[in-house]
């Protein structure tokens, strides 16, 4: 007979400590956005919004200080962040983040008409 393990916190799931990109030299932005991403979306199932929305900030923050990040991935973090408010009955934050998506796509159609 197997045993149902339960996790009641994310942070259990990583063999390693989750190290702030602030004290790692040369830090891998991918690898860090991507955790925070997992770790967002764990607490977002596990109903924990306020860490989820914590996890997806620190997500985005990673985006706002690279500007060769991937256009999809900072958009599904925008997203996340608006549905996370909109959950949470945070209407104008959720409209806030769900808007720079649609400026997002308006600044890449006006970029491609240059092609």
């Amino acid at each position: 007979m197997q045993k149902l393990i339960v996790i009641t916190d994310p942070l259990s799931l990583f063999p390693c400590q989750l190290i702030s990109i602030e004290q790692t030299p040369n830090p891998d932005y991918d690898l860090f956005s991507g955790l925070y991403n997992v770790l967002g979306c764990a607490y977002w199932i596990m109903v924990d919004k306020k860490k989820g929305t914590y996890y997806f900030k620190k997500e985005l923050d990673i985006y706002s200080k690279q500007p060769e990040a991937d256009d999809i991935d900072f958009q599904s973090c925008l997203y996340n962040l608006g549905a996370m408010h909109c959950v949470m009955k945070q209407y104008d934050k959720a409209i806030y983040y769900l808007e720079q998506i649609e400026k997002g796509r308006e600044h890449l159609e006006k970029g491609l008409k240059f092609f």
